[in-house]
């Protein structure tokens, strides 16, 4: 009887530890939808009030900057005026597409086609860094090659300007048990410490004029996908493994891709 009830009780434990959990867990997805919405509040409010009166200020300094020699201050104001207007409308973009609502529809995506067209779509961020691709096996995911594309691009370009122009890039792609991973290294000076765990924050930036929500976005698509991103130690593409590595791992996909 007292092994019985010992079992019952182990039992017991183990269900409530992984009701536990899964309170945890919604809990989390709660609050950062909580967190979601109100940054779309707060973008939508921004895009409605400040868009318009920029687009005024944005065209009266172009034509500004076109009737004045460019040697005159005037000119060199109305410059400065136009490039950060423009600034701020990508970071209100930035903050509306952050914002919005993730709807995906896996289906099978061969992440090596990914790669290569995120490769392509750099070529004039990436410059003439030495870019790698390689593939052990072939890796289908499940998700949407669309969104998939934009967050290995971001990370390319993340790596190259990480890098010195002839720096080195790898993505490198992979087939798990049950999941695929993609990651993209570089030889650049690494990850400093202090902002490890700060990295998918919204708004935290070490980039002049960056708006910080790029890699919050790549974790928001991997997210939605089932998937995380990772960022292992000692996987740079430096020597002995220095530079920075951002790793992607995804669901596999059952079906095969088109």
């Amino acid at each position: 009887v007292l092994g019985f009830l010992g079992g019952r009780l182990v039992e017991a434990r183990r269900t409530i530890a992984g009701q536990l959990a899964a309170l945890e867990a919604s809990q989390a997805r709660a609050l950062e939808n909580e967190k979601l919405a109100a940054i779309g509040r707060l973008a939508a409010g921004v895009a409605h009030e400040v868009r318009n009166p920029l687009g005024v200020i944005r065209s009266a300094a172009s034509v500004l900057v076109e009737g004045t020699p460019a040697t005159d201050p005037r000119a060199r104001a109305g410059t400065f005026i136009v490039e950060e207007v423009d600034r701020l409308d990508r970071l209100v973009r930035a903050l509306l597409d952050y914002s919005r609502r993730l709807q995906i529809v896996p289906r099978p995506v061969d992440l090596a086609r990914v790669a290569g067209g995120a490769v392509a779509l750099g070529g004039e961020a990436l410059g003439r860094r030495r870019v790698a691709v390689e593939s052990d096996g072939r890796p289908i995911a499940a998700g949407d090659p669309d969104l998939l594309t934009q967050v290995l691009l971001g990370l390319l370009v993340n790596a190259a300007q990480a890098t010195s122009e002839d720096g080195r890039v790898e993505v490198r792609l992979a087939a798990e048990a049950g999941d695929v991973t993609a990651e993209v290294a570089d030889d650049g000076p690494g990850i400093a410490p202090e902002i490890r765990d700060h990295l998918f924050e919204p708004f935290h930036t070490t980039k002049p004029g960056g708006t910080g929500l790029g890699l919050a976005m790549a974790a928001r698509v991997v997210q939605a996908h089932g998937g995380r991103i990772e960022v292992p130690e000692g996987r740079g593409a430096g020597a002995g493994g220095a530079g920075a590595c951002f790793r992607i791992r995804l669901p596999a996909s059952r079906e095969s891709a088109a």
